[in-house]
């Protein structure tokens, strides 16, 4: 089923392609909804909201990304649309109005400071045992839908 939904350019797993997530929009939304709930260990600097970013970077490792330069590049591809269902915020103008139908993509360094935030201690803090909890959780709800979504 995955390859001939990659031969006719339908959310192929590996896929570099604009605009392609490796999962429906459905599962999309409901990762989106599920990492909402990770800790954030960000004190400040929270323009972009936690579920977006960790949304965007599982689903960038599931289309293959292997270093933080492909999950930047992955997220870059994304669509005005799709960081609109992702929950990103809207883009501004150098005024500071919002820009009809744009969105703000998260940048290398939102995925980084959050990955990589330190705390006082100088250790990091990102709970990723959090985030492993609530993935796993994600997919153990998605189990069930898999077989319904490959008849389709």
């Amino acid at each position: 089923m995955v390859a001939e939904a990659e031969r006719r350019g339908e959310g192929a797993a590996h896929s570099k392609s604009d605009g392609i997530l490796p999962f429906s929009p459905e599962r999309v939304e409901s990762l989106h909804w599920e990492l909402c709930h990770v800790k954030d260990p960000r004190r400040r600097n929270k323009s972009i909201g936690i579920g977006p970013l960790l949304a965007i970077f599982t689903m960038a490792v599931a289309a293959d990304a292997k270093d933080m330069k492909e999950v930047n590049a992955f997220a870059w591809r994304l669509t005005n649309a799709q960081l609109k269902e992702l929950g990103c915020q809207k883009a501004k103008d150098a005024l500071g109005n919002e820009v009809w139908g744009k969105y703000v993509c998260p940048s290398y360094n939102a995925f980084y400071h959050l990955l990589r935030h330190k705390n006082k201690a100088g250790r990091y803090d990102f709970d990723v045992a959090d985030y492993a909890a609530h993935l796993s959780k994600w997919m153990t709800a998605q189990h069930g839908n898999a077989r319904t979504e490959e008849v389709k």
